[in-house]
């Protein structure tokens, strides 16, 4: 305080990472709710920028100082929310506007006009109670002041209270073009806040996802059963844990009751996972979110979930694929590498002779008979002869297979330069290790048939040659 009384208080405007700022006070503010019961909620109504420029260290004494105060002063089984809207945006300045609502026991008429006086308790019963100095209130507002933007209150005795702080910062204004990478998922977010929902809805929709909420667990129970019987069911549910009627809990248990394991639930939460992780997963939940939400944190959990259906279908894959009769080459001098690959290739049924080099490998595709190898799988780094060199003497032979037989590119470098290296040695298409074995099948199929139709193009050549 005294500093800020000589003017010895200075402001940063430092680049911060926002979603890190507000995790930071909720990590903090969220074990103090829970030890009074009371249920503390986040809620951003906007989408707020990743960086921006500004005091975050200040910021978090703020939204501290006025949050304590809400837990403390709101009774056990009492309500604290911290509100965050983005109010507008000028040249490259956002002002955001921070609301703490409690349900606690609020403040006189006659108070309010001086809550923000240094030294300053409601009462000397309510001091002897609640403890404190009567300062936080005046650092807040000074801070607030400090850095460029506004606070108010409002209160009614018994009703609870209000804090609304506006405050300024600075973005780079540099938008995040780089690709997702997520395949579309259709989402079902539940939550009892209307504000939460149409913020997680915003953001889920802007990684191209296809959402929609519920506000109950009972409704959320409902639209999965009818988005089943309907044909066009959830592939992932983000279910709050604490809503009135049904919590997450129960919501997730009927829910995995109903759909057994073909969609995931994420739990979505301010407090800490581990208390209720255990309950949790015995009701059927895969993972958690943490409230507030941010693009990375739900991009994250979504990439996850990717990563759940691409191993599902994966390991569905080889009921999918069936390419009996077809044999392959495999070049790959990594024994574990040439082991995964060969696995792979024959859950697919398909036929696999192996080369350690280059070198052997173009032995091998010379001794073959013609049309003995559908395909030939090429590792790029090897000893004796690498891939590019065995490639092009495959295709400068007079082998009558040279030209017309396929031959794929194994490589770890996927670099644009690296796949174009790979298609000026003569080679067909580019797989990027680590081998992915849908990846493999999917590229193999279309191979197979791309060849089946040059073959069928060449017979029909001939018989027009014969014809003439």
């Amino acid at each position: 305080m005294s500093k800020i009384e000589e003017n010895k208080l200075t402001i940063a405007a430092d680049e911060f990472k926002f979603s890190e700022a507000v995790t930071s006070v909720v990590n903090l503010i969220a074990p103090q709710a829970s030890e009074k019961n009371i249920k503390f909620d986040v809620v951003f109504n906007d989408e707020i920028e990743e960086t921006l420029i500004g005091d975050a260290m200040r910021l978090n004494q703020v939204l501290i100082n006025i949050l304590s105060n809400a837990v403390k002063f709101t009774p056990e089984g009492g309500e604290v929310k911290l509100i965050v809207n983005r109010l507008w945006i000028k040249q490259n300045t956002v002002y955001l506007q921070f609301i703490v609502k409690d349900n606690g026991i609020g403040m006189s008429p006659e108070f309010q006009k001086k809550v923000f006086d240094p030294f300053e308790q409601a009462s000397v019963k309510i001091s002897s109670i609640y403890g404190g100095t009567g300062l936080g209130l005046s650092i807040t507002r000074n801070l607030v002041l400090l850095m460029g933007g506004s606070i108010s209150v409002q209160s009614q005795e018994g009703l609870g209270s209000e804090f609304s702080v506006e405050l300024p910062f600075g973005f780079t204004n540099e938008e995040n073009t780089a690709p997702h990478g997520l395949g579309e998922f259709k989402v079902l977010v539940v939550d009892d806040d209307i504000g939460t929902c149409e913020h997680a809805c915003l953001i889920l929709k802007r990684l191209g996802q296809n959402t929609e909420f519920a506000l109950d667990g009972y409704k959320a129970v409902e639209m999965v059963k009818e988005s089943r019987d309907e044909g066009h069911p959830y592939d992932v549910v983000f279910i709050d844990w604490k809503m009135p009627g049904i919590d997450g809990e129960e919501t997730a248990r009927r829910i995995r009751k109903l759909e057994g394991l073909n969609l995931l639930i994420i739990i979505m939460s301010a407090y800490d996972w581990a208390p209720i992780e255990e309950s949790a997963r015995e009701a059927g939940v895969n993972s958690f979110v943490a409230k507030p939400f941010f693009a990375n944190s739900l991009k994250a959990a979504l990439m996850s979930v990717d990563k759940e259906v691409q191993t599902k279908t994966a390991l569905a894959a080889p009921d999918m694929y069936d390419f009996t009769g077809k044999r392959v080459l495999l070049v790959e001098d990594n024994v574990f590498n040439q082991e995964v690959a060969q696995e792979f290739l024959s859950m697919a049924h398909v036929e696999t002779d192996t080369a350690e080099n280059g070198q052997i490998a173009v032995k091998k595709f010379f001794e073959s008979p013609v049309g003995y190898y559908d395909a030939i799988l090429m590792d790029i780094q090897m000893p004796v002869m690498n891939g590019y060199e065995a490639t092009k003497k495959i295709r400068a032979s007079s082998h009558p297979d040279a030209v017309s037989v396929p031959i794929i590119a194994m490589t770890a470098n996927a670099f644009t330069e690296d796949v174009s290296l790979s298609l000026s040695a003569g080679m067909n298409a580019h797989l990027s290790k680590p081998l992915d074995m849908l990846c493999i099948y999917k590229l193999l199929e279309q191979t197979f048939k791309g060849k089946e139709k040059t073959s069928s193009n060449d017979k029909n050549f001939e018989k027009g040659a014969k014809s003439e």
